[in-house]
């Protein structure tokens, strides 16, 4: 109806197979982009999917799946890009013509926190100013007032 035909024998492909043919493509990728893509495959990927039919993959199972990772301490980075390597899989099923579209689009993933950086407050910096040499005061009040002009942050 669609005007498209995925075989049965195509929505039958195992997983591991399509993730080792992804995996293996390494084309102008660094040596350590390669090493982090077989070390997420042989971890996370290949022990979830490796029998699995790519027709079989279902969003839930997506989640369920990450759910799982989570649950075995693997980091929210460590989900992000597991998640992304099996997005990068299933694309190229698509493309191949084994499944008619990926079930692996809008799913919830774990945030990745980021520290934040302690900034010293203009009392702290009145009172560092006064503690250290007095030939280093100006560069104190410089450091001051140049943040916004380098990037930095000084909260008040």
């Amino acid at each position: 109806m669609s005007g498209t035909f995925i075989s049965n024998s195509a929505l039958k492909t195992p997983m591991g197979r399509l993730i080792e043919d992804y995996v293996s493509l390494t084309a102008g990728l660094s040596r350590g982009t390669v090493a982090q893509r077989r070390s997420h495959a042989d971890n996370w990927l290949l022990p979830q999917w490796k029998d699995w039919p790519v027709g079989r993959i279902t969003k839930r199972a997506v989640e369920e799946w990450i759910q799982h990772m989570s649950a075995a301490s693997a980091g929210a980075s460590t989900v992000q890009k597991a998640y992304q390597l099996l997005v990068s899989v299933m694309r190229r099923a698509v493309a191949a013509n084994l499944i008619p579209s990926t079930p692996v689009r809008n799913v919830r993933l774990p945030r990745t926190w980021k520290a934040r950086h302690p900034y010293l407050t203009y009392d702290e910096i009145a009172e560092l100013a006064e503690a250290i040499d007095p030939r280093y005061r100006a560069l104190i009040s410089v450091l001051v007032v140049v943040p916004r002009y380098v990037g930095w942050c000084v909260r008040s």
